[in-house]
This record gives C-alpha cells, structure tokens and sequence, in this order.
C-alpha cells in the first residue's frame, strides 16, 4: 500500500489545484467508479492479525486461533494491495489534472511549464520567473478511457519508461439504488490490476476482482496471479468473499499460510458473525504427518474455543464444539482440495 500512497502523496502536493472539482469523467454521478470500500475484504481483526503464524503447542484452548490468522493474514494483504491504489486514484481525481483534452486527463509530477511563486514549489527545487525549472524525469498518471461503464489508469516514469504502463482497468455497472456519494457503491464489475506498475517494474503479478453489491450483502472473487502476497516467494490465490449488511461474513481461498516459518499451500473455509465470533476449517501440510485437517471455533476475540484435528495422532484439540456460538454449531465450512490454484478471471458473482 505505502508505495502507491506515497507516490499520489507526491503528485498531490506538486499538482496545481486551480480547481476543487474538476470534470474528470469518474466524478460524475452517473459514471464509474470503484472505491475501496466497495470491494474490501473486511474481515474480524482489521488493526492486525493477531501476533502471526505460531508453533502450535498441544494445549490450544485459549490461545489466538490458527484458522483465523492464516485467514486475517491473507485477507489483509489483499486489502493492502487494494487500497493503496484505490485511494490514490480517489485523491488524484481529486486534483486538478495538468493537460486534458476529450479522452485522455493527465496528471505530472515534475511536469514542464509548472507555475511556482518560490523553489519550494517545484520538485526540481528551481523557480525561475515563476515557472519551475525542468527535470530530467517525471511521472505521469493518465485515465485513458471514458466509456460509460468502463476506466482505464495508466503510469509512466519519463523518461525512464518509453510508454505508459497500465495499471488499473476496470468497469462497473451500476444498480438502480447506486447512490454515488457513499464510499460503498451498489451494482456489479471488475479490476484489474497490474501489481508490479508501480512497486516493481520486474514483477508481473495481477490482481483480477469481480464484484456484486446489493443492499443485503458485498460478494467478491478475487484472482491473484505470480506474486508475494506473503513472504518472498511469488504465487497463485484465489478467494471467493462474501459479507452481510449484518457484518457477519464467509470466506473460502486457496493461498499460502501455515505453523511456523515456512509458508506452504493452504485450503481455508470460513465464516464469522458481525460480533467476531467465527468457525473455520483449513488443509495445510505438516512435515512428518502430510495433510492436516484444522478445524476451530474462536471467540470475539479471536480466541479459540474448541479445535479439532485429522489425524488426530498429533494431538493437537480441545475444548467442546459446544463451546462454538450458537450460530455456528450447524455450519461446518469445508475448504477445497489442496490444490495447487490456477488464477485466471474470476467470475462476477
């Protein structure tokens, strides 16, 4: 998230705001626009994910649930690669571009011909007769389509890079009871997002997101393809999210997680209640023992209350499934196969 943040950062505080509003497409109650909010994976521990992944001792009552952390993890990573580019693009609009004509808004940092009243005004730290000095670079942010239902961002560094590199593209289709001024809106789409645009120009990872949003519940799949979503090594993800109005949710995904340092494929079904409390199942790999079957209820705090494991031998359980919320006793989530995941466009659900 901190790189695309602190680049917008950057581009805001250059940018020449002679207008509070400008008329970008994106800004106009009747055209797209995705907003964080909209397709975030909330999940119950937002402020983090609950001390890590941990060496599991055979006492497990009372201590941060497995399941759950594995999920927080992930799903907070996603957030992370979501946000950081979903708010910069909210701020960019916010500011008045530096050159538009009837498809293309352009917004430059470092850009030529920049109007400054003193040095401190330019990023090349030059004022000259009210104009900045150039720079041997720049970056440039340009929304590049204004179809009704669809956007395009686009990021260059000049003159480093040649071309534009896109790195956001997306639609949405709005639902008749959309309300533009809320952070969430209503109706359905996708992004698509190049993952290495502006963090690394070697990486080739992308995040591919389709949503539908009404006013009972969010739903969103969610591909990820070649990437460190956790730790260093580049993989495949993929998670089918569901919250309720309630902010009650459910999750099930394929991607990486695990007890100890070592992060290998996991399986997790889970849902959790607007209160916090949740139930959830994971398939991982223990070394020794081949696939573990992990099967927890935890508290609003994210406690666990009553776990179970498959094969039993390594003794790892306690508690009483009645110990789960009462919501939950009937629902027993089950994750997939493991297998390893096959990223490609998710499907609107």
């Amino acid at each position: 998230m901190g790189h695309a943040l602190m680049l917008f950062g950057v581009l805001a505080t250059l940018s020449c705001v002679t207008q509070p509003d400008p008329d970008i497409p994106q800004n106009r109650p009747e055209r797209p626009v995705v907003s964080y909010e909209t397709v975030r994976l909330a999940h119950p521990d937002e402020a983090g994910v609950g001390g890590g992944f941990e060496t599991r001792e055979q006492a497990i009552i009372g201590i941060p649930s497995l399941v759950r952390t594995v999920m927080n993890a992930n799903l907070q990573a996603v957030n992370g690669r979501l946000q950081g580019t979903l708010v910069a693009m909210q701020m960019l609009r916010e500011l008045e571009p530096i050159r538009q004509d009837s498809e293309d808004w352009v917004w430059q940092e470092c850009g030529a011909n920049q109007a400054c009243s003193s040095d401190v005004d330019c990023c090349s730290g030059v004022c000259i007769d009210g104009m900045c000095a150039p720079t041997e670079s720049s970056t440039e942010m340009q929304i590049a389509s204004t179809a009704e239902l669809s956007f395009s961002y686009l990021y260059g560094d000049f003159p480093e890079g040649s071309e534009f590199r896109e790195l956001l593209v997306g639609s949405f289709e709005q639902a008749l009871d959309d309300d533009a001024s809320s952070s969430v809106r209503r109706g359905s789409g996708r992004l698509d997002l190049d993952l290495g645009a502006i963090e690394d120009a070697a990486l080739s990872g992308r995040l591919r997101l389709a949503f539908r949003n009404d006013a009972e519940r969010r739903r969103v799949n969610v591909h990820i393809g070649d990437y460190p979503l956790l730790g260093e090594e580049a993989f495949g993800s993929i998670f089918e999210y569901e919250q309720e109005t309630s902010g009650g949710g459910s999750v099930s995904f394929l991607s990486r997680g695990g007890m100890g340092e070592e992060l290998e494929l996991v399986s997790v079904a889970a849902v959790w209640l607007g209160s916090g409390e949740g139930r959830g199942a994971m398939r991982m790999n223990l070394e020794g023992i081949g696939e573990l079957y992990v099967e927890e209820c935890w508290d609003a705090a994210g406690l666990t209350v009553w776990g179970s494991t498959s094969p039993m031998s390594i003794g790892i359980e306690g508690g009483s499934e009645q110990a789960c919320a009462a919501a939950l006793r009937s629902l027993r989530p089950v994750p997939e196969p493991r297998v390893e995941p096959s990223p490609g466009t998710p499907q609107i659900p």
